[in-house]
C-alpha cells in the first residue's frame, strides 16, 4: 500500500487522470440509474375506463395500478349522473408509464345555473333562438297589449318575472310575454259582446270587423276603411 501511495505521489499526473476517470464513471452510472428511477423505464400500465365512476372510486382503482388522477374540469350533462366522471385523458386502453396522472372531467354535482340572455325588445323569434341556445325551454308565448308587435315585453319563470342576466337553473321552462300589436287587451273568443265593445281586432290574422253590426263582414287591416 505504501508503494502504491508513493507511486502516485511521485507520478501525481497519473493519479489525477485515474481519479478523473473513476469520477466520470460514477457520474455516468448515477445518471443512468437516476433516469431509470425517475421514468421507471420499461414499466407501463393500461389506463382503465373511468367513465361513470365517482372520483373516489377512480382514485382507488388508479392507485392500485400505480397511477394518479386529478379533476381538471366540471361540466353539466343532463344524461349523466351527478358527480360522475364523463371524460378522461389519456383515454381508456392507453398504455402509460407508472406514476402517470390521469386528468378527469366530472359532471356537476349541483344544478347548473345559467344567466338569462338579453331578450327584452327582441323579436319573439330572436329571443326564442337566444334562450334555446342557452338551454332554456320555451313553455309558451303570451301576447299582451303593445303597439310593438312580436317584441318581447317580459320573460317569466314559475310565475315570476325574470330580468336579463338573472341566473336560472338550466332547462327552466320560460313564458314569453310579447306585444300583440294593439294597445288594448284582445278578448278571448266568446267573451266579448256587442254591448261591451264595437270593434275587435283578430290577433291571429290582423283582420278587423265591427262586432256591433250583425253580419258585418271582416276587412283586412291592409284594406282602406271608408267612413
Amino acid at each position: 500500500m505504501k508503494k502504491i501511495i508513493a507511486f502516485f505521489k511521485k507520478h501525481y499526473i497519473v493519479g489525477n487522470l485515474l481519479l478523473i476517470i473513476i469520477t466520470g464513471c460514477l457520474l455516468v452510472a448515477l445518471t443512468f440509474f437516476g433516469m431509470d428511477f425517475y421514468t421507471r423505464h420499461g414499466e407501463e400500465e393500461e389506463v382503465p375506463d373511468l367513465e361513470n365512476m365517482d372520483e373516489e372510486s377512480a382514485a382507488r382503482l388508479l392507485e392500485g395500478r400505480g397511477l394518479q388522477c386529478e379533476v381538471v374540469d366540471s361540466v353539466y350533462r343532463r344524461n349523466a349522473g351527478r358527480g360522475l366522471i364523463v371524460e378522461q385523458y389519456p383515454l381508456a386502453g392507453a398504455m402509460v408509464k407508472s406514476g402517470r396522472k390521469i386528468y378527469l372531467t366530472i359532471n356537476a354535482k349541483g344544478v347548473q345555473m345559467v344567466a338569462l340572455p338579453q331578450t327584452i325588445d327582441l323579436s319573439v323569434r330572436q329571443a326564442r333562438v337566444s334562450l334555446e341556445s342557452a338551454e332554456f325551454k320555451i313553455d309558451s308565448v303570451i301576447y299582451k297589449p303593445s303597439a310593438y308587435k312580436d317584441l318581447v315585453l317580459a320573460v317569466y319563470c314559475d310565475g315570476k318575472e325574470v330580468k336579463d342576466g338573472e341566473r336560472l337553473p338550466i332547462n327552466s321552462n320560460l313564458v314569453i310575454w310579447a306585444g300583440s300589436g294593439y294597445e288594448y287587451e284582445i278578448p278571448e273568443s266568446g267573451t266579448q259582446t256587442a254591448e261591451d265593445s264595437t270593434a275587435i281586432y283578430d290577433n291571429a290574422d290582423g283582420d278587423y270587423y265591427d262586432a256591433a253590426v250583425p253580419g258585418a263582414d271582416e276587412y283586412s287591416m291592409e284594406e282602406e276603411i271608408i267612413f
